[in-house]
């Protein structure tokens, strides 16, 4: 999933002009973009063992960064799933703590599969503001330093 970043013609266009001048910048809002996204997702994920919303991995490189769930399952919960066979010894802690039976489970999963909870989508769309605010002022920063500079 991608999020679009208003402004981002005229941030390449001054980074390939000043990149001295604007990698730090851009990075910085990158990372401070990525972080206000991983705090949205922590309200959005679905709770059960609490790994779905802790257990991300951040990844930072020059002019872009990447946020990626440490979770296989973390697609299925997105997407939901196509019907499939579940091990009923897989599924029993999650059943049981819910007061449901883990066989009943695994059969409405082998015949329906599971519904989508788009948290990640919802997440994008409640951090976008952030992420503008985040890159204008990068720009704002820049173009201040740049002015300083000429």
């Amino acid at each position: 999933m991608e999020i679009k970043i208003t402004g981002l013609e005229r941030l390449q266009k001054i980074a390939s002009q000043f990149p001295e001048v604007s990698e730090a910048h851009i990075n910085s809002a990158i990372l401070r973009s990525l972080v206000r996204i991983w705090e949205k997702e922590k309200q959005e994920a679905p709770v059960d063992t609490g790994n779905l919303r802790d257990r991300w991995k951040l990844d930072m490189k020059r002019f872009q960064g990447s946020l990626s769930s440490q979770m296989p399952y973390a697609l299925a919960i997105e997407n939901g799933s196509r019907p499939h066979f579940v091990a009923i010894e897989k599924i029993r802690p999650w059943a049981e703590k819910r007061g449901l039976n883990p066989w009943a489970i695994a059969k409405t999963i082998a015949k329906k599969g599971t519904r989508p909870n788009p948290f990640f989508k919802r997440t994008l769309e409640g951090a976008q503001e952030g992420v503008d605010i985040e890159f204008t002022k990068a720009l704002s920063d820049i173009m201040k330093e740049l002015s300083n500079i000429t």
